[in-house]
């Protein structure tokens, strides 16, 4: 056995850091841009039997039309929708009502914004090791076909060339390339997720600061607010209710109506009570 040609298990592990650290710190390199994975998508209807080429052409023409969507078409209830669809004055009769409302519709985006940060991270993580997965498979490939040639022994004493079938690691990596293409896919829908969870913050601290101004109770504190909206929202659930010739719901109201007037009652005797003393 030649010097230069004896097995050296650090160059090999050098090798390997090489690949983890490629993997690690150009984990962009392997996130397809838009245009790519349409190309791969058209490639695969092609060779599909049911679809024809008019209709992968139909899908060609529109691909701007597609990948536009991805920019321009919002994900959640636009400025407008969140204003008519979620502050109704049924449901929140008083401007404090509404105000309290847009804390608490922030609130809920913003922990959904930092679940799809991590969402995110976890993909980028099983994308890493899929890649890394991948040039392993290459490697020992690479090392096998030199061995089959005569070649030196670049293997370890411990590994079993006999044991790994290399059409099943040739399949493996198209596994892995497909596997690859799903999570760009979700990568890109998670990336528009966290876009649009800002967006909805925004919309919900631009419309919270219209009802500020018109405000009467105290913006820091929940409770003060509540009786007049409640006060508000009974009566326009009651009405609703007489209307609708709903009997069943208005005695559910009417009794809320009932026990809302005892409760201010009991608290009026209270309050009265105290003064006396």
């Amino acid at each position: 056995m030649s010097e230069e040609n004896k097995f050296d298990l650090k160059e090999i592990q050098d090798n390997e850091n090489k690949i983890l650290t490629n993997v690690i710190c150009n984990q962009n390199l392997f996130v397809k841009n838009s245009e790519e994975k349409l190309s791969l998508i058209f490639q695969e209807l092609n060779s599909l039997s049911l679809v024809t080429s008019h209709e992968v052409e139909v899908l060609e023409k529109a691909h701007a039309f597609i990948l536009s969507t991805y920019t321009s078409v919002p994900m959640y209830r636009t400025y407008i929708e969140k204003c008519i669809g979620v502050l109704t004055n049924a449901r929140f009769p008083t401007p404090d009502a509404k105000y309290w409302q847009c804390k608490k519709e922030a609130e809920v985006q913003f922990y959904e914004l930092v679940k799809e940060v991590c969402n995110h991270k976890k993909i980028l993580i099983d994308m890493k090791e899929l890649i890394y997965k991948k040039e392993k498979i290459k490697e020992y490939l690479k090392k096998k076909e030199a061995f089959s040639n005569n070649q030196e022994n670049y293997f370890n004493s411990s590994e079993k060339l006999h044991e790994k079938d290399e059409f099943l690691l040739k399949c493996e990596i198209e596994k892995i390339d497909v596997a690859l293409m799903e999570l760009n896919l979700l990568l890109k829908k998670t990336e528009k997720d966290i876009k649009y969870r800002i967006a909805e913050i925004e919309d919900w601290l631009e419309i919270s600061e219209e009802w500020k101004t018109e405000s009467k109770y105290s913006t820091e504190s929940y409770t003060p607010h509540q009786l007049e909206s409640v006060i508000g929202w009974l009566n326009y659930q009651i009405e609703e209710a007489k209307i609708k010739n709903d009997k069943e719901a208005l005695n559910v109201l009417t009794d809320q109506m009932d026990t809302l007037k005892s409760l201010l009652k009991r608290k009026f005797e209270q309050i009265t009570q105290q003064t006396k003393k």
